[in-house]
């Protein structure tokens, strides 16, 4: 990156958030350095230009992957690998959902390499092109603060942090989003633990992030604090995490991720989907009521772990589906 960029990284650097067991920078700094730096100049796909001029060329005229889906095209390799794995995710049906979903929105994704630095290494993140669209009208943009000292004093994680009000507020309409996003730094974090962690997959990250996307491209966005599980971070977080560990569950996989803090996996009664919507039902309700459509979709995948169907089934909006037979017919 020119040293404009590189500026803005360094300053968004003193503060991060804990993302797949590394740093990544805070989405409100980052988004706000942004801002102090005009880098909001959209192209006619509706992606926001800046670094060197060579990525700005090569931005403009990004691979059109599906509908409004498009990946950087240079290198041709990072080009087809992106898609490798986002036509891994449509074999899903959460997968087909979320990009269903990302179809729907007028706005446009762009995904477009994660560019590792020796203090950060390991990342994804994504970014708003028009930071305040992503926020519902009116809804206040928000900041995490660390409680620090008052939170040891009140028993809880110096660590943990409340999510407080910037002062600005949303202007709604969807923003279009840019995924910064690498599959090849999850493989060799992979290789290197010599394990697959709840939440480290190349895919699910990009699922992740996707669900970050969509949300903002509808302008549904809403980072306040989950006062169930401080560890969460933000609701964000919480329903990226949750969407991505049905995912993880249709792609086969069994341990599924407990909170945005780490890698640390899900256990005890918080495994039953009906003890989990009693725990977080706050959170699960407010992302029926933003979003319903989505939810319900989601609540039909007939994964073991699905709070999402608990909390439609307890709304009426759906019946208990019948358990499925491990029998052979």
């Amino acid at each position: 990156m020119r040293t404009l960029l590189l500026d803005v990284r360094l300053r968004i650097k003193s503060s991060g958030d804990v993302l797949f067991g590394v740093t990544r920078p805070s989405a409100v700094t980052g988004r706000t350095a942004a801002r102090a730096v005009r880098l909001s100049v959209l192209t006619a796909a509706g992606i926001a230009r800046s670094g060197s001029d060579k990525e700005k060329r090569l931005a403009s005229v990004p691979f059109n992957y599906y509908q409004n889906i498009f990946i950087h095209d240079n290198p041709v390799a990072y080009r087809r690998e992106v898609a490798r794995y986002l036509d891994l995710i449509r074999t899903t049906e959460s997968g087909r959902t979320l990009i269903k979903f990302i179809k729907m929105s007028a706005r446009k994704l762009l995904i477009k390499p994660y560019h590792p630095t020796a203090k950060n290494p390991v990342n994804a993140f994504a970014g708003f092109d028009i930071p305040l669209a992503a926020y519902p009208k009116g809804d206040p943009e928000l900041q995490g603060v660390k409680l620090g000292m008052v939170g040891a004093l009140l028993g809880v994680d110096p660590k943990a942090k409340l999510m407080v009000p910037t002062g600005e507020v949303g202007v709604g309409g969807g923003s279009p989003v840019t995924i910064e996003y690498h599959p090849a730094t999850y493989r060799e974090l992979i290789k290197r633990k010599r394990r697959i962690d709840p939440g480290d997959g190349p895919g699910e990250v990009l699922f992740h992030e996707m669900v970050h996307a969509m949300r903002a491209m509808f302008a549904k966005y809403s980072d306040t604090t989950v006062v169930e599980n401080l560890r969460m971070d933000d609701f964000e977080e919480f329903c990226a995490i949750l969407a991505q560990n049905i995912y993880r569950q249709e792609r086969g996989f069994t341990s599924l991720r407990k909170d945005h803090w780490s890698h640390a996996r899900l256990e005890g009664d918080l495994l039953d989907s009906g003890a989990y919507y009693e725990k977080y039902r706050p959170s699960i309700d407010k992302w029926f009521a933003s979003q319903g459509g989505f939810c319900l979709e989601l609540a039909r995948s007939n994964v073991k772990f699905n709070p999402l169907r608990e909390a439609a089934i307890a709304k009426g909006v759906m019946e208990r589906p019948p358990p499925v037979s491990m029998r052979l017919p």
